[in-house]
């Protein structure tokens, strides 16, 4: 399996549009799984995955007004890595 990628941050570019950094510590991905979800009323919903390609450490993501939590994991076609843990932003 990949090895898991670390650093993981998310800041907010404007109103809806958050930007995903991390350090990638994996020589055998194809691509980075990223899953999303918005708190509404006080319970996280609305799981949404995309990905982005190997050997990228950043991606911009519109989501949408909210408070919303990030994590990453690297993936290949075999297997998959551990997630990040999860980190939130309000946009």
């Amino acid at each position: 399996a990949p090895v898991a990628p670390s650093n993981l941050a998310v800041t907010r570019l404007s109103a809806g549009v958050a930007r995903l950094t991390w350090r990638d510590r994996s020589n055998n991905e194809t691509s980075f799984e990223i899953e999303r979800q918005q708190n509404v009323g006080g319970v996280w919903t609305n799981t949404t995955f995309f990905s982005s390609p190997t050997n990228s450490t950043t991606t911009d993501n519109t989501a949408g007004v909210g408070s919303w939590r990030y994590r990453i994991r690297a993936r290949n076609g075999t297997a998959a890595s551990a997630w990040t843990g999860y980190r939130t932003v309000t946009l």
